[in-house]
């Protein structure tokens, strides 16, 4: 099983270092994200900061701002890996959750990967590169009691996870930056394992 670190602990690195390199994403260029497994057409530029299983993508740094790209989810496996002084794992995936339990799923991942009194709401059915996928709203509080909110994309495919969300606080910066986020996520092209766009249905 494939374990991701946890949230507080990525973004500490961001923060922190140059350990992970971080590059320059501009506008009008499609960009390969996911581990390969679509690509996205940003209308603005960003700062990009991959790591091993998720990249940080945002426009005023981490803290401000921030949309996340997951690399595929497999059954059995945890968004977040087990917090430090601890052997549990995040919530584990399902391939054959409901759509009701996906957005439970996203929920309880958020919440142990660090924000507080996390709230999903608005959970649909929605375009995701074409296919049938969903989409949620999310309403959080960080460890530093920043009131933040956003939303998540996805669908399952073939019995994996596609995800990416987008978080930024209430104040301000939602509203400046969600625009952008959306139109990434709604530029969305699924990728074949031939590294070209996938045909409809494949």
């Amino acid at each position: 099983m494939r374990k991701r670190i946890v949230f507080a602990a990525l973004l500490t690195a961001v923060l922190a270092t140059g350990c992970q390199q971080t590059t320059l994403v501009k506008g009008g260029e499609p960009v390969t994200v996911a581990d390969g497994a679509y690509s996205v057409l940003p209308t603005a530029s960003w700062a990009r900061t991959d790591f091993a299983q998720e990249e940080f993508w945002t426009q005023n740094g981490p803290r401000l701002d921030r949309v996340v790209f997951y690399d595929p989810v497999e059954d059995g496996e945890s968004l977040f890996e087990a917090k430090s002084g601890s052997d549990e794992d995040g919530p584990e995936f399902y391939a054959d959750m409901s759509l009701l339990e996906v957005g439970e799923f996203v929920e309880s991942s958020l919440t142990f990967s660090g924000l507080q009194d996390v709230r999903t709401s608005q959970l649909a059915a929605a375009d995701f590169g074409g296919e049938t996928g969903f989409r949620l709203e999310i309403a959080a509080y960080t460890e530093d009691g920043l009131e933040t909110k956003g939303f998540a994309r996805g669908m399952i495919k073939d019995g994996t996870l596609y995800l990416m969300t987008f978080l930024a606080p209430a104040l301000h910066y939602h509203d400046v930056v969600r625009e952008d986020a959306e139109s990434m996520a709604d530029s969305i092209k699924l990728i074949s394992a031939r590294g070209q766009p996938a045909a409809p249905g494949v």
